[in-house]
């Protein structure tokens, strides 16, 4: 810190932060680079002062992007510049070197494949140019520098390092069920019970608070007493991270090694933290498990829940979000020795041991079937129920799908009825539950293709279920598993339920917003918010709508100006 109020100071020490190595030791001195962010400016850039020799020997600036503006492209990144380069630079090398007095085939040949090598290797090192992969494996060609996204990143979070930092009550969580604490919310079903909101919102859309780049990942947001809580991959690291939902400031950040990757959803992890009281539980992509304090960052536990479990990484990483119920936090690890594990969560250690199923991508639930408490834990072929308590298998039911993708969340119909579903070509169905010589047995009430939901879930709305069929949103009658009607195409997105409007998440990035009515398909609204590949969960609580993707995090304002009551 400075001796003053008006500026922090920090040394950037080789590559921590992201930013190029600020140091160079030779042989009779030491030059370094102090950064200093002004506390009266805090996005607008970043000054340095070069020490040599224990003497200030000369000032600089570089030049940080405001958090709400987009950031603009370098010299080299230019549009017009990478057309240019694609078509013109490349053809006319070639038709120079065919026309070349050079003799023969046997030099022109080399000499030109190493040309298309060293040209390919530019557009994607220095242009980003790369393949990306849909939800249906279709590829995309897009321009992303995930290195230049991460130095700017870097430096904006830097840039809020220089902003006081706000004086926030512990966290507490003393309503859950009207926040947003855990994937899909509460009870993990994508309903908001926070309150009426501004909705059908208008023409030109929500109005947008902040929009500010973030770490890679498929991670959705909980938010708990003002707080956004998410995990992202920052370079070689697994960050979770807490945000303030009003403005966007991050207000800590705990890193440690571990990175994951796959060709179809890239870097980063996939489940979403939990929050509990003052603490939140955040599982990585690799199967690192941390207990940390809500309102300081500090870790209280850490677990590896492959390991506890003798399992394998899924192809896709570890996906299902950590669930808290009277004590214990439950997480699908899938392993020879557990299925499902419960960790007490004081201590970290286990509480309890079940299963010895494959794990699945869909996070653990809580319900109450037939007044009996169930841990419901859909792997990768089976619906499975425990007791909470103790581990104790109460049924299962198989459900086997192609790859062993069972990413849907189980819907609890009513207080013997579940309906489940999966991609693939698989479809849903709808269980009913009988007990008999205090024996739960499940029995299938329908089966159909009719609605098929491959990595996203669906909800539940006076009867009726609303999903996405691949592509497609769809409405099913989740008594008969008749379709009402499917209209609408959103890619493979993500869609929650709130004041009686399906709010979705476009796979391309877009927010729609669709009544709810098993009437007709009937489309409100559709606006542009993120601009990538988007299969994050949005959330929402306090009237405050939070999305995020691998890139960009944005934060919309749905609350009332003068809410009645409901």
């Amino acid at each position: 810190r400075g001796a003053d109020s008006h500026s922090s100071w920090y040394i950037e020490w080789g590559q921590a932060t992201g930013i190029q190595r600020l140091t160079k030791q030779r042989t009779a001195r030491i030059e370094m680079r102090i950064l200093v962010a002004s506390s009266s400016q805090p996005s607008s850039s970043l000054r340095y002062v070069r020490i040599s020799q224990g003497r200030r020997s000369s000032t600089g600036s570089v030049n940080m992007p405001q958090p709400d503006e987009p950031v603009k492209p370098t010299w080299f990144q230019r549009p017009w510049l990478i057309v240019a380069t694609c078509v013109l630079i490349f053809p006319i090398g070639l038709v120079l070197l065919a026309r070349s007095a050079w003799p023969g085939r046997g030099r022109k040949l080399p000499l030109a494949a190493l040309t298309l090598a060293v040209f390919a290797a530019s557009l994607h090192y220095v242009y980003g140019l790369r393949l990306t992969l849909d939800g249906s494996g279709t590829p995309k060609v897009e321009f992303f520098n995930r290195a230049w996204h991460d130095w700017l990143l870097a430096g904006h979070r830097a840039s809020q390092e220089g902003e006081a930092p706000p004086d926030l009550p512990p966290v507490t969580l003393d309503d859950p069920t009207r926040q947003w604490p855990g994937f899909r919310g509460a009870r993990r079903d994508g309903i908001v019970r926070s309150g009426p909101l501004a909705l059908p919102w208008p023409d030109a859309g929500p109005r947008l608070v902040w929009s500010q780049p973030i770490g890679a990942g498929h991670a959705s947001i909980a938010i708990a007493d003002g707080r956004a809580f998410t995990i992202e991959q920052r370079g070689r690291d697994e960050v979770v991270a807490a945000y303030l939902v009003e403005t966007g400031r991050e207000l800590w950040a705990h890193a440690y090694p571990a990175s994951f990757k796959e060709s179809m959803g890239g870097p980063g992890p996939r489940a979403t933290p939990c929050v509990s009281g003052n603490r939140v539980f955040a599982l990585g992509a690799t199967g690192v498990l941390n207990c940390l304090d809500a309102t300081t960052g500090h870790v209280a536990w850490t677990r590896d829940i492959l390991h506890d479990a003798a399992a394998d990484n899924l192809d896709w990483g570890m996906s299902g979000s950590p669930l808290v119920h009277d004590g214990r936090v439950y997480v699908n690890a899938g392993g020879r020795e557990a299925s499902v594990i419960a960790y007490n969560i004081a201590t970290g250690e286990p509480a309890w041991k079940s299963g010895t199923h494959k794990a699945g991508y869909a996070a653990p639930m809580i319900a109450t079937l037939l007044d009996t408490p169930h841990l419901l834990m859909l792997d990768a072929s089976t619906l499975s129920a425990y007791r909470p308590s103790d581990g104790r298998l109460l049924w299962e039911m198989p459900w086997p799908t192609d790859h062993d993708v069972n990413a849907a969340q189980p819907i609890v119909v009513d207080r013997e009825h579940v309906f489940i579903s999966a991609g693939y070509g698989h479809g849903a169905a709808l269980l009913r539950l009988s007990v008999k010589d205090e024996t739960i047995t499940p029995e299938t009430v329908w089966s159909n293709i009719r609605l098929k939901l491959k990595f996203s879930s669906g909800v539940l709305h006076d009867g009726y279920v609303y999903g996405l069929d691949e592509r497609i949103l769809t409405c099913l009658d989740a008594a008969t598993g008749q379709r009402r009607w499917k209209g609408g195409r959103y890619g493979y997105g993500q869609l929650i339920l709130a004041d009686g409007y399906l709010i979705i998440q476009c796979e391309n990035g877009d927010l729609a917003l669709v009544e709810a009515t098993p009437q007709a398909h009937r489309e409100l609204s559709r606006v542009e918010a993120l601009n990538a590949k988007t299969w994050n969960h949005p959330a929402l609580a306090d009237g405050k709508l939070l999305i995020r993707n691998d890139r960009q995090m944005m934060c919309f304002d749905l609350t009332l100006e003068d809410p009645t009551p409901n």
